[in-house]
């Protein structure tokens, strides 16, 4: 089954913020472009859309989205550049489009979602040889890269909730 993009900014039918075009020509101006350009068709449709849901999920944007008809968290409004700027309220601004595309790259090299080799071990000693795995040398989902270019637009949402009761 063909999967269709719908990157139009603003859609109830959005499932993307990058179109296979305009992730083309991220990667034609990127040094070490060859996961993209060795996936087949299918599978940068896939991690374009794989890429945005995760993001859309993952961050605690900025803003507030333009209408709630919309189907993705971009476009949004009251969100400024570092040089105080007003952020396009019609279009997908250019650091989610990159941070799109570098993510989409890292989920074709390798399965970000996947369970470390190493779960469950925190020593291991045989014989003489001793081990300790380091549980924080796991890449993150969202890498510092991904990290990089939304940098100041959006905050990562925790998994905790913090309710405060008073009695």
């Amino acid at each position: 089954m063909s999967l269709t993009l719908v990157d139009i900014a603003g859609s109830a039918l959005a499932n993307t913020y990058v179109s296979i075009d305009t992730a083309s020509t991220y990667f034609s101006e990127r040094l070490h472009n060859s996961t993209w350009l060795s996936a087949s068709l299918e599978d940068r449709k896939a991690a374009l859309i794989w890429a945005t849901r995760v993001l859309d999920y993952s961050v605690d944007w900025v803003g507030t989205a333009m209408a709630s008809t919309q189907a993705l968290r971009w476009p949004r409004s009251g969100v400024y550049t570092p040089d105080s700027g007003t952020v396009d309220t019609t279009a997908i601004p250019d650091f989610v489009v990159y941070a799109t595309c570098e993510f989409a790259a890292q989920l074709l090299a390798s399965d970000r979602f996947a369970d470390a080799d190493t779960k469950g071990y925190r020593q291991m000693k045989v014989g003489d040889l001793y081990l300790e795995i380091d549980k924080w040398d796991r890449p993150q989902v969202l890498s510092k890269a991904v990290w990089w270019y939304i940098r100041g637009y959006g905050v990562a949402i925790s998994g905790q909730k913090r309710i405060l009761e008073r009695c």
